[in-house]
């Protein structure tokens, strides 16, 4: 298990990873107006939730859902080169 330091610095990392990404990296309208938020780490570092929010209302916020389930490979590629843990 890692120590409550370690995750915060790897929760930061990240953020720091996928935040630029969303916003910037990936060219699917659908998620023009989304934000990464916060990243909370599991103990034994076996997963990583990625907490986000949109502008708009439900159906902005379903569009966004699809565009990063259709994304999430290409994020969790993004952090694992990024974190080389």
């Amino acid at each position: 298990m890692a120590d409550e330091r370690r995750l915060k610095r790897l929760e930061i990392a990240i953020l720091e990873t996928v935040a630029p990404l969303v916003a910037h990296g990936l060219a699917d309208p659908r998620l023009q107006m989304v934000t990464v938020t916060r990243v909370h780490l599991a103990p034994d570092l076996s997963v990583a939730h990625v907490n986000w929010s949109t502008l708009g209302g439900a159906s902005a916020e379903s569009k966004a859902k699809h565009a990063l389930e259709h994304a999430r490979g290409k994020i969790q590629s993004a952090v694992a080169k990024a974190l080389q843990t």
